[in-house]
Order: structure tokens, then sequence, then C-alpha cells
């Protein structure tokens, strides 16, 4: 029998399999301390080469971890008195880093120079490791998971933690785990998710997931009774070639995947209704997207506040960036909680899209978060822009009009009864209609102000934020009349500071526009009489305006006699008294009844006449 073990080649091959070394220290008095060792010895100690006994035992001991060399002092000391001793300890393997080692030995008396120990050197990386993912894995996981495993993905062994009695009855039965895994599948899984779980399990996909960076496999899968359950792989702490163990673990899912589905039911029928829905951390300036539709913005779970808002306004004109700052201001929401308007967001052609919003300041925990949700309005913003003009302007306009500068479109928003049964005005280019309006409506002496109006260019340089408005009137040919009209050029979009959309609209003014041009041709008479009194003024003591429909009087020259006399009133009557008892008696009778003219013509002014007189000094 003992021949088997005379072969010294097979015994290393052995050895080396088993990761164990075989050494002799020799510990004299007046010499270095002196250690031998087989060829995988040497190999578990680094070495290439056979390095001299002393520089053998200098680099085994100087890798030894400090708080380390009392316990193998004493595993030694030990051994001297003819004990057995066995330490285990980290060693900084020259290329493979810390590895574990067990080391024992017992002491050779034949030496007698001194002191002979021989014993073997054993890696035991992989059980040290093991034990402490074992004891991880335990402290972790064993109160929630009903089966968890240490697999092997390289020799495909396993090693059981903790099962329940589903898995019981297949670890008896196989030592590979693909296979165990599979059987378990085959009698335990519902037939739909049979090979999912088949599929998940095997080593090649395992391996592919680790390398490719994931830090974990999951997947959910329904048993044979129809309850919920889910196989979580992750890489053991230690994962590497050399150690490639995986944990797999099991968990019953029925409580979490009701959660799972309610809050999917939820998340389905908010992405039906918003297009975004976003929780800001004002304190650590962070967002949350809870919903995010991709056709508005692509934005991860979480992230910096600065970079969802550096992104939003890329995409937003330069009149909604403002707006935006508001929402996410906290001082915006101390009148009140909630904020809600319109905001104009572009897609990734840049086109416009318009999006109500509805922000709320939420304080909770001595914490300020923000909620905003927004909504996309594209197909009821015509129907509300319509109504909002027509709320705001069809009171006091008789026609609506939208112009879109950007694309000569002209569109009718509100209609003369005529023009609309006649159809003359419908959805067009903008430069032909407003052409065809002007050259058939408009007086032709009006008609090049009104050319100029409605310019594109000229909208777009005097239109602005301080500026929104420009009227202008003309004269409207009707075929029994004409009118004066008030057109009205309004912005009703801008883009970047740019007008973009212009509303047109139209208010008869003409009897307030008659009654401006009567006042003015009277403040014209009225300033001419000034002028002519002025003139007066020079060769007259005294110098009055008379108003004879009012009975009042205005002096723009006067005597000192006759100003002490009225004491500041202006009564024509008692200006008529004052000089009648400053007259002669004997000119009285001609005074009291003067040649006043009366003009009876509708151009003049016939109420108001300039009354002089020179009285003589008596």
């Amino acid at each position: 029998m003992l021949d088997h073990f005379r072969d010294t080649q097979k015994m290393q091959e052995i050895l080396r399999e088993a990761q164990t070394g075989l050494w002799v220290i020799e510990l004299d008095d007046d010499r270095e301390p002196r250690m031998y060792a087989d060829s995988s010895m040497l190999e578990l100690l680094g070495f290439e080469a056979e390095p001299t006994p002393e520089r053998c035992y200098q680099v085994w001991y100087d890798r030894i971890e400090d708080e380390y060399y009392p316990i193998i002092q004493s595993g030694v000391e030990k051994m001297i008195k003819d004990e057995r001793a066995e330490v285990q300890y980290p060693w900084e393997h020259p290329k493979w880093g810390r590895i574990f080692v067990r080391c024992g030995g017992v002491r050779d008396w034949n030496y007698k120079e001194g002191v002979c120990l021989r014993g073997y050197h054993q890696n035991i990386t992989n059980t040290v490791m093991l034990k402490q993912e074992y004891d991880a894995v335990i402290q972790s996981l064993s109160d929630s998971y009903t089966g968890i495993f240490l697999c092997n993905v390289q020799n495909r062994t396993f090693k059981t933690i903790k099962m329940s009695d589903s898995f019981r009855i297949f670890t008896q039965m196989f030592s590979d785990y693909e296979e165990f895994f599979c059987c378990y599948a085959a009698n335990e899984v519902s037939y739909r998710d049979e090979k999912i779980l088949s599929d998940i399990v095997k080593c090649d996909y395992i391996k592919k997931q680790i390398d490719e960076g994931e830090p974990q496999i999951e997947e959910y899968y329904r048993s044979r009774t129809g309850g919920w359950r889910r196989i979580k792989i992750v890489p053991s702490a230690g994962y590497s070639k050399e150690f490639p163990w995986v944990i797999v673990a099991f968990d019953e899912q029925d409580k979490e995947m009701e959660k799972r589905i309610n809050a999917r039911t939820a998340q389905v029928a908010v992405s039906q209704i918003y297009q975004l829905v976003i929780s800001t951390d004002l304190g650590r300036s962070e967002y949350s997207c809870i919903h995010g539709s991709k056709d508005l913005l692509r934005l991860r779970r979480h992230g910096p506040f600065g970079d969802f808002q550096s992104r939003m306004k890329q995409k937003m004109p330069l009149e909604d960036r403002e707006l935006l700052d508001q929402i996410f201001d906290k001082d915006s929401y101390q009148n009140k909680n909630y904020l809600e308007g319109v905001l104009r967001v572009a897609d990734d052609q840049g086109d416009l899209h318009y999006y109500s919003y509805y922000s709320a300041c939420i304080r909770q925990n001595r914490e300020e978060h923000i909620l905003m949700t927004m909504r996309c309005i594209d197909d009821k913003r015509e129907s509300q822009l319509r109504e909002n003009v027509l709320s705001n302007l069809c009171e006091c306009y008789y026609s609506i009009y939208l112009f879109d500068l950007e694309n000569d479109i002209e569109e009718a928003i509100w209609q003369e009864d005529f023009i609309y049964r006649g159809k003359e005005f419908p959805k067009g280019s903008l430069k032909v209609y407003y052409e065809k309006f002007i050259r058939e409506h408009v007086h032709e002496d009006d008609q090049e102000k009104m050319y100029r109006a409605g310019n594109p260019e000229f909208l777009r340089q005097t239109l602005s934020a301080e500026y929104p408005v420009y009227d202008v009137d003309f004269r409207r040919l009707y075929p029994d009349r004409t009118c004066w009209v008030r057109s009205r050029f309004s912005i009703a979009e801008m883009r970047d500071g740019r007008v973009t959309k212009v509303v047109f609209a139209n208010m008869n003014i003409n009897e307030q526009k008659l009654e401006e041009m009567e006042e003015e041709k009277q403040k014209k008479l009225y300033f001419e009489s000034r002028n002519i009194i002025k003139g007066l003024s020079s060769f007259y003591h005294s110098v009055f305006y008379v108003d004879l429909l009012e009975g009042t009087f205005q002096s723009f020259s006067i005597r000192k006699d006759l100003e002490d006399y009225l004491k500041g009133s202006d009564s024509y009557k008692q200006l008529k008294s004052a000089y009648m008892s400053l007259i002669h008696e004997k000119e009285r009778e001609q005074f009291s009844c003067p040649d006043v003219p009366r003009y009876t013509d509708a151009d003049e002014c016939h109420h108001r006449n300039v009354f002089h007189c020179r009285i003589q000094g008596r």
C-alpha cells in the first residue's frame, strides 16, 4: 500500500491542486533564520526561481500583516515546546495580493544545531471569503428570502445557505447548480415563466452580465400556484476569475407585486394625462423625475436640478425662461402655495408646443420641495386662443384676424356677416388677402398707410414687449357708405424676442372720429380767434372773448377801474351792467343794443363772438 505514496511527483501535483506547500524552518542562535520550501510552497510564496533559504524566510516573514505577528509567534513557540500548532492569517502575495493562509507544523528533534520546524502552508482564500460571504448573506438576507445559494459560475458547484421545502428535495438530487435550478423551474415555476428562469441561471449568461458591468440580475416569475416570486443574482464581494462565486436568492413577492402593479397602473394613468411630473428638492438642488415623456425631455430618474433647468431652458423661448425661474423660486409661493399657467417648449425639430403647468410648494419636515406637472394642450390651443380673443375683443371689434408672420398665413377669428357669408377672406396667404382687403375696402387716400401698417417687417420693428399695440385709423368703404375705422395690431405670440403672430382687429369709430374732427376744427377756429384778439389788444384798452351760449366772457385786456368793478366775475350780464354804469348816459342806448352778428352756416361757429368797444375817458 505504501508504494502508492512513494511517487513524489504525483504527491507534488496533489499538493499543488490543493494549493498546499511543505516547508522546513531552521532557527540557530548564530545564523539568520532559513526556510526550505518545495516547488508548491515556492509558488505559494510567489517565487519563479529558487531563492536562498535566508531570502525565502525573509520574504515569507516580511509579508505577514503586523497585527498577526503575535499569533504566529505564539504558534512557533508551541511547536518549539513539542506541541502541534496551526494558525490562520492574511498574507500579501506579490502577484495575487491579499490571500488567507492556514499554516501548521511540528518540531523535528533530529536537528541538533538549533531548532527545526516542519509543516505545511495552505492557501485558504476561497474558504475564508466564502465564509465571510456566507456570514454577510445570512446577516442581510436570511430573514426575507426563502432560498439562498452560493454558486460557482466556473465549475457550477453550489453551497446552500438557506432553503425552503420547495428547494430541499432537489438539492439531494443534483450537485450541478444549473441542473438543480432547471429541475426546480420545471416543477415549481409556471409554464409561461419556466424558460425565463432556466435561461437566467446559466453560467455563460451570468458571467456575460457581470463582465458588462451589471451590478445584479433580477427577474420576476410566477409559481405553479400563481404566487409571485423573484430571483436575484448578485456577484460576491470578492468576485473574480479566481473567485467566481455569485449569490442566488429567491423570495416571495406577492405583496410587493401588488404594490408595483398599483404603482404601474397609477403611472400609466399619469402618463396618459401628463407629459412631465417632476419634484425638486430645493435644499439639495436635486430633481426626481416621477414621469417624463421622451417627446418632451429625456431625463434620468434622478439628477442635479441645474441639469434639468439648463436642458429645459434650451428648448424654451426667452419669454418662457423667466417664467420657469419663477416656478422653481420658493419666494413665488409666499402668497399662495401653487402656480398655474402655460409654457412653450420646442421639440427636437424646433416646433413649439404649448403645455399647461401646475406647480405647488410642499413644505414638510423642514424640507421644501416643488412639484410641477405639465400637460400638452396643442389640441386645445387654437380653440382656447379663439375664446380668449373673442371674450376680450368681440365686444369692441367687428372683425378679428390672426396673422402668422412666420408662415404667411391669415386666419379669420371673427368677421362681419356679409364678409363671412361671401367667403371673401378664408384662411390663406396673409400677403394675398391683406392686399385684397386694402384694394377693395380701404379709401384710396388711406391705402398707403394701411399697406405700411400691415407689413410683417414693419410690425416686427414696431411691436415689442414694451409696445405690444399699434393703432391706425382709415376710411372703410361699404357699398352704401364710408366709415371711419380704427385697426389695432397687437402681439399674439413672441419667440425669443421676435414677433411671430399678430392679432388684426377692426373697430368702427365713425361717430367718435367725426366728433374729434369737429372738435379739432373748433380748436382751430378758437386759436385763430385768439390770434385776432391778440391783435386787437394792441389797439384797444379792453378786449373780451364772449361765449353767448354760456353767457360768459374771457378778458384779454381790461381797464383797471372795470376790473375792480367786476371783482373777478366772468358773467357776460355783469360785464354789460358794468359798461352801462361806466358809459355816458347819452350813449347807453346805443351800447345796450350792439350789432352782434350770428352765423347760421353749420360749418361756422354761431355761439361765440368777439365783442369789443372803446370807452372814452371821463
